[in-house]
């Protein structure tokens, strides 16, 4: 499993873009969201732009409500689909802080 060189939670923002829908392994996906937890401060901002409709082999879609769960989001998070291809809405962007 992946891990980060700190011991305790450190990081105060995470922005990962088109970066999580490549983790087409569900265990792979939730090991590096337990990790990204484990590091992130209570409180830390954390902003995702990932897959919201595509079905190649390469990626896999995942709604924000399970982006939210998997990296530990407290209630009242915001997400859109936005268009950065050609299919309107085709990603998610998340925002919220780490719980």
């Amino acid at each position: 499993p992946l891990k980060l060189p700190w011991r305790k939670p450190r990081l105060d923002f995470l922005w990962a873009g088109l970066v999580l829908q490549h983790l087409v392994d569900e265990e792979m996906f939730l090991d590096v969201c337990n990790e990204l937890k484990r590091v992130l401060r209570s409180g830390a901002r954390v902003v995702i732009l990932d897959n919201g409709v595509d079905r190649a082999p390469h990626v896999v879609p995942r709604g924000p409500e399970h982006l939210s769960q998997a990296l530990g989001l407290a209630p009242g998070w915001h997400a859109e689909k936005v268009t950065i291809n050609v299919k309107p809405g085709d990603h998610w962007l998340l925002d919220g802080v780490k719980a």
